[in-house]
């Protein structure tokens, strides 16, 4: 298969393959209890967010190669996440602020509250944070017109590009211990994202061996499968658990390429494409909503017994996420009007 063919599948079933993703990680993130590994796997998979990397890559080097200009694709990148992340802030310090602060620890709050919504306080391993996948996005989309520019002065010659791919490989050890690893190791996801990009947009016939592929995605599953099994503070720590993710990536996505082709050829399976591509189109609202949810339930102490409570939670977090994307989608739509 030409890359250029497996990328242009990519992209037209972008908008499903975020949604399978952020799916599992609204699974992920609930606290489901399993006897069965296979299935406690199914429940908690790690690589779906280099995946979401990948797409990030993807799609900011074809976003920079239509308009090079810096300060449109910073404003169309910042207005896309910061008013829908904004209001969430707010309501995820109100219980931090209720339960947790007082007259001596309210400057460390203030500070706390500060470095949210600044997007630099995770970088500065500072508590309270909300979540670093939002804050490392946008460092990504900061660092990423010199990426940018450097791929495409690669020219598509693939050993140059796979030498790229290679200095975040070997420069990981320099984050292991760091909260930071979380991160750095996506950026070969997003990285990843741009040379397959590059690949595709180039005159070469650049090849993807399809077999090879889907052996290196079932050995990628095989080894996230064990390290799963490691302690905690191993995986973590060296990001053991979730390297071998960065092998399932391009075959996870050639697979639900061919699924949801698959769904769009009979009326019968249409829905299933369509609500994928649904829950993609809202898969940052939904992500917010998620991390929202799972943390009030943590300060609040809230008891959920069961893996059918979570499920309920799980399921009710979905049409949450869509009020609240729509309500937005309502209020920015105003506000363009109004500027207009």
């Amino acid at each position: 298969m030409l890359i250029k063919d497996y990328m242009s599948r990519v992209s037209r079933h972008r908008s499903g393959i975020m949604g399978f993703c952020i799916l599992a990680v609204v699974l992920c993130h609930a606290d489901f209890k399993f006897q069965s590994g296979p299935l406690s796997y199914f429940f908690n998979l790690l690589w779906e967010i280099d995946i979401f990397f990948f797409l990030t890559g993807m799609g900011v080097y074809r976003s920079l190669c239509r308009d090079e200009r810096l300060l449109p694709f910073y404003r169309r990148r910042f207005t896309r996440i910061y008013p829908r992340y904004l209001p969430i802030i707010i309501l995820y310090f109100i219980p931090i602020f209720a339960l947790y602060t007082d007259a001596a620890t309210l400057p460390l709050r203030l500070r706390e509250l500060l470095g949210n919504v600044s997007m630099l306080g995770w970088l500065n391993n500072m508590d309270n944070q909300f979540n670093w996948y939002i804050q490392a996005v946008m460092v990504f989309y900061f660092v990423s017109p010199p990426l940018v520019l450097l791929v495409r002065r690669f020219g598509g010659d693939w050993r140059k590009l796979a030498a790229l791919l290679g200095f975040f490989v070997i420069t990981q050890p320099c984050f292991m211990g760091s909260g930071t690893l979380i991160a750095y190791s996506r950026a070969i996801a997003f990285v990843m994202g741009m040379v397959g990009a590059e690949l595709a947009a180039g005159e070469k016939n650049f090849r993807i061996n399809v077999p090879v592929l889907l052996l290196v995605f079932a050995a990628g599953n095989l080894l996230t499968y064990y390290t799963n099994t490691l302690p905690v503070e191993t995986g973590i720590y060296y990001g053991i658990c979730w390297y071998p993710g960065l092998l399932v990536v391009p075959g996870m996505m050639l697979i639900l390429c061919v699924v949801f082709e698959f769904c769009s050829k009979y009326p019968a399976l249409r829905w299933i494409s369509r609500f994928f591509e649904l829950m993609g189109e809202y898969s940052l609202d939904i992500y917010l909503v998620n991390v929202l949810v799972y943390d009030v339930i943590a300060r609040l102490r809230i008891e959920i017994n069961g893996n059918l409570m979570w499920a309920l939670v799980a399921a009710a977090i979905i049409p949450l996420s869509l009020l609240y994307g729509a309500a937005m989608n309502r209020l920015l739509s105003r506000g363009k009007t109004k500027t207009a």
